[in-house]
């Protein structure tokens, strides 16, 4: 998969003097650039526990230093988890929690879950509060005066995570 990155890699240097012409993406050419090389950097070292710079700075058609010093730029933008061994040229991929990841989806709905049933809560509470008149010309709505305040929440904290949608559109 490098071998098809190296090459378009190649190619986009090869027509580089091209995409300069267009006034659009002139301007934006060389950061256009470096966010692709970046990306198959990042992409590249993903599944790795650890990986050598040197095979992958031979792959990309660059020097060592140059290599080294984007991952180092990468790191700290925090694209990448990673150590480098400086000495050996190789980059170790900092090991994540694996269970962070479904705690973090787990708490994650069960706010939603509290949410929706706030939400639910005032919704029924709202319903039966409502009285209907016998003056059809005006309406009085009397609210029950019991409902706790947790419960009344703005529109947007049931859109906060943009899951939960409760217009029909």
């Amino acid at each position: 998969t490098v071998v098809r990155y190296s090459s378009c890699l190649a190619l986009m240097s090869q027509f580089e003097h091209i995409f300069a012409l267009d006034q659009y993406l002139a301007s934006h050419l060389h950061t256009l650039y470096y966010e692709i090389r970046h990306r198959i950097i990042v992409i590249y070292f993903l599944p790795c526990k650890n990986a050598s710079m040197t095979v992958m700075a031979r792959q990309l058609n660059t020097t060592i230093d140059i290599f080294e010093d984007e991952f180092v730029h990468l790191i700290r933008l925090g694209k990448i988890k990673a150590r480098i061994d400086s000495k050996n040229k190789i980059l170790y991929v900092a090991d994540t929690d694996q269970r962070w990841h479904p705690y973090q989806h787990a708490l994650i709905t069960t706010k939603q879950s509290e949410k929706l049933t706030r939400a639910l809560l005032l919704h029924d509470s709202i319903s039966t509060s409502i009285r209907p008149s016998n003056n059809n010309n005006v309406s009085h709505r009397q609210f029950v005066s019991n409902v706790p305040g947790n419960i009344m929440m703005d529109e947007k904290d049931l859109l906060d995570e943009g899951t939960f949608d409760t217009n029909c559109r």
